[in-house]
């Protein structure tokens, strides 16, 4: 965490603010682990302080937590890893292990709903183009933890497992579950018949929003 003095025009306690006063007060800001990590190396490539990464980042009025820092001192990025293929082996691993990422601006990546530990996915094949997914769209995706579950109706990305191995991974909608096994739905919600001698789907993230050509 760290504690930043900002000329802020709050009263003091106990008495009213003068007209036109601009009082020193200080206030908490709270950075990701993995967004801190990067703001030090970046701050030791450059020469230039955290704590000015912060007050650009204020001075603009950006949601700090959503913000990376490029390697342009005067530019506040959003880099977010991007996956040319959904991925059939562990999914977290597979972001990171990425070394491809989107450059997003703070405004751009507020409109798309990110949030830090999100990835883009690029999206395959036509089943899902009437819910909005073309062939070839980025879909900027929440990795699921262990034990989260999605809600019926959302977009998600899943990994089907058959003959003991993941063989497909696929975004489709999520329709609950039929025994052991989800139902899935795509584009125009019809059932999507799942391969033969599938032995079990997971759910690994869930789709928010797509960036990509009409």
């Amino acid at each position: 965490m760290l504690t930043m003095a900002l000329n802020r025009g709050f009263p003091s306690v106990g008495r009213p603010r003068k007209e036109g006063e601009i009082l020193s007060v200080e206030r908490p800001i709270k950075w990701a682990p993995s967004i801190y990590e990067r703001m030090t190396e970046i701050s030791r490539e450059s020469g230039v302080s955290i704590s000015e990464f912060v007050r650009r980042a204020v001075a603009e009025k950006l949601d700090a937590k959503n913000v990376i820092i490029s390697d342009d001192p005067g530019l506040n990025t959003v880099r977010v890893p991007a996956l040319a293929t959904a991925p059939c082996g562990p999914f977290r691993e597979a972001i990171a292990e990425s070394d491809s990422f989107v450059t997003l601006s703070p405004d751009v990546a507020a409109e798309l709903w990110f949030a830090d530990g999100d990835c883009f996915v690029t999206a395959r094949g036509d089943s899902m183009r009437s819910a909005g997914i073309i062939d070839g769209q980025r879909v900027l995706m929440t990795p699921l933890g262990a034990h989260q579950t999605p809600r019926r109706g959302d977009i998600v990305l899943v990994q089907i497992t058959r003959d003991g191995e993941v063989c497909e991974a696929t975004i489709k909608r999520w329709d609950g579950m039929d025994g052991a096994l989800p139902r899935l739905l795509d584009g125009e919600d019809k059932p999507v018949k799942l391969p033969t001698k599938t032995e079990k789907v997971v759910a690994v993230a869930i789709g928010k929003s797509v960036m990509g050509r009409l």
